[in-house]
């Protein structure tokens, strides 16, 4: 099973030998396979955050505000990953079972 740490432990192992541009690109391809769970869970975690647990009282931004939106942030990545994990990954597996199983081909 991969987790996130080891993700990010593979990720650079395999990069930081290589120039910058390489290393981020080899992030953005890793980070991207769970950009759809991401894109389709954020909004109703933040939903559920600014609404229950964090009512935004006030306009200014400063340092407690920023630490807030950026652990925020985190806790919805962190909890978007296994549900990326547990459905998302396996699109391929689904596709392929799809394919050969269920659509007859003429």
């Amino acid at each position: 099973s991969t987790g996130l740490s080891e993700l990010a432990s593979d990720t650079l192992s395999e990069t930081l030998p290589s120039k910058p541009g390489i290393v981020l690109q080899s992030l953005g391809e890793k980070w991207s396979k769970f950009s759809y769970t991401l894109y389709l869970c954020h909004y109703p975690l933040l939903h559920v955050v600014y609404k229950y647990i964090y009512p935004v009282q006030s306009d200014q931004m400063n340092l407690c505000t920023t630490l807030t939106i950026l652990l925020i942030a985190t806790c919805v990545t962190l909890i978007c990953y296994p549900i990326y994990y547990l459905f998302e990954r396996h699109t391929s597996t689904v596709k392929q079972f799809i394919n050969s199983h269920l659509i007859h081909k003429p």
